[in-house]
């Protein structure tokens, strides 16, 4: 019996392959990629690669685990530039400034954030305003944070509550000996 030989996973590898050899040793200049992305670029890149090496992945459950868990990685990651830009909006509002310099002030401040980053954070700081877009990304972080990290959390809690049943049991011996 033969494989069945999957070329979409393949041409994927080779396009990513090409993209790492492009960003470590430039062949085709990529202008304005730094700029668009920021501090993403890289992030970027791993994500490409951990979702590349899910292909090769034969668990169906890990890899589904391993996408999700790297969208919301990502999520985690836009909501805390976001948070970063809300938490500069902050003291602008305090020194009643114009809405042309408050763009301009954003635009300062987020330059290492991306232009991407920018531009959705001032589309939606219009539509929702200040308390309700904080709001929403503290929910958004608080759920991709038990998304990504929630392994680690429900083993150290189960190990605190493991540790709290050895220490009343000891409790208990050193009582019955007195």
């Amino acid at each position: 019996m033969q494989k069945k030989i999957d070329i979409g996973k393949y041409f994927i590898t080779a396009v990513y392959i090409f993209i790492i050899i492009n960003y470590l040793y430039p062949i085709y200049e990529m202008e304005g990629i730094k700029e668009y992305l920021g501090i993403y670029e890289f992030q970027i890149l791993l994500l490409l690669g951990l979702y590349n090496f899910s292909l090769y992945m034969k668990n169906l459950k890990k890899r589904e685990i391993l996408r999700v868990r790297l969208f919301f990685f990502f999520l985690f990651s836009v909501t805390l530039g976001y948070l970063y830009l809300l938490d500069k909006t902050r003291a602008f509002t305090s020194l009643n400034m114009l809405k042309e310099s408050f763009e301009s002030y954003i635009i300062e401040l987020g330059v290492n954030l991306g232009y991407m980053e920018i531009c959705s954070f001032l589309e939606i700081l219009k539509i929702l305003g200040v308390n309700i877009f904080l709001g929403i990304d503290i929910v958004i972080l608080i759920f991709s944070t038990f998304i990504v990290f929630g392994k680690v959390i429900s083993r150290f809690v189960l190990i605190c509550f493991k540790g709290i049943e050895y220490l009343k049991k000891i409790a208990k011996e050193i009582k019955k000996r007195r």
